[in-house]
């Protein structure tokens, strides 16, 4: 029976653990990372009542927000997201999405965003992680708009059992959901035996950039459908 790590928690794989083992694949999480909220405000110039976007680019990132603000959100703020998981958990919280990005790639995500919208005039807040990979600014310098970013979670690093890497052999897979995932395995455990497989093109890019190989890459970032590629 091959193993599938999968960095992500227990109770994040609930969905995926019964259909792996229809499929005789022993699933094991590898809760690498953990976000976690950090408190925000709002910038003294703005507020809800006269910001004209929302953005989110992680599933993390509603939970977040949605976790400090216990009002919905005024019937005239637009919510553009990055992809279908994101704006299914906007839906969670009973609001709508306005604009969902064709890919759950930020860089394509703001360009996409910033060039199919007309954003003159307007507001936007972007409430994000404390580190993200791509840099929105010079996406929005260039508009007549008022762009600002708020920090709304942190990611931090777990550590695994140093037994962990042991649990796997050449004829295994790991399967990484997120860049901070791919450096959180190599600091504590170096180069994975197993066969790699990437959630997109994002994370591929983190694990190509360390050197490693990469077995497959899922074509669109839904975690239930790794069992495809195993």
């Amino acid at each position: 029976m091959p193993r599938l790590g999968i960095t992500r928690s227990a109770d994040q794989l609930n969905g995926l653990k019964q259909k792996a083992i229809e499929k005789g694949i022993e699933l094991i999480p590898l809760p690498l990372t953990e976000s976690i909220p950090t408190p925000f405000e709002l910038p003294k110039e703005v507020s809800f009542d006269s910001t004209d976007w929302v953005m989110f680019t992680s599933k993390n990132g509603v939970d977040s927000f949605f976790s400090q603000t216990k009002e919905l959100l005024p019937e005239n703020i637009k919510i553009a997201v990055i992809g279908v998981k994101t704006e299914e958990a906007v839906r969670k919280h009973n609001h709508t999405v306005t604009f969902v990005a064709d890919s759950a790639v930020g860089k394509d995500f703001l360009t996409q965003f910033t060039t199919t919208i007309d954003l003159s005039g307007k507001t936007i807040l972007y409430f994000r992680a404390e580190h993200v990979l791509t840099q929105p600014e010079k996406y929005f310098n260039k508009l007549d708009c008022q762009f600002h970013q708020i920090i709304c979670y942190k990611t931090i690093e777990c550590e695994l059992p140093s037994d962990t890497q042991e649990l796997f052999s050449k004829e295994d897979f790991l399967f990484f959901t997120a860049p901070s995932a791919v450096e959180s395995f190599r600091r504590q455990f170096g180069r994975p035996k197993a066969k790699i497989i990437a959630i997109g093109k994002t994370t591929e890019e983190a694990i190509l950039n360390i050197n490693w190989e990469i077995s497959n890459r899922l074509e669109k970032p839904d975690i239930e459908s790794v069992l495809e590629y195993i």
